[in-house]
């Protein structure tokens, strides 16, 4: 509920903040994913050889498309930035 009301404030720098957040998370997420099927899962090698790699490829496209957005978003407010001042 906070997020939302950060995002309808425009809040930019808590946004990336919550978003690094979320990556961190994920990649934990991934780590510990990794560790349990290396100390668990000996004996099912489907987990270990189609699972995980499919978890990392995701988890690699969230980061990805989330790096992308945040800089998206700041030359949007750059570009705004600098028209305001030449309007000046």
């Amino acid at each position: 509920i906070n997020s939302v009301k950060y995002i309808r404030r425009r809040n930019y720098v808590y946004s990336c903040a919550k978003l690094v957040s979320l990556v961190c998370a994920s990649v934990s997420i991934v780590t510990l994913t990794n560790t349990m099927l290396f100390t668990f899962g000996e004996e099912n090698v489907f987990l270990r050889s189609v699972i995980l790699p499919i978890l990392s490829v995701v988890v690699c496209s969230f980061i990805i498309a989330s790096a992308w957005m945040m800089v998206k978003k700041a030359n949007l407010q750059l570009r705004i930035l600098k028209n305001e001042e030449e309007r000046e």
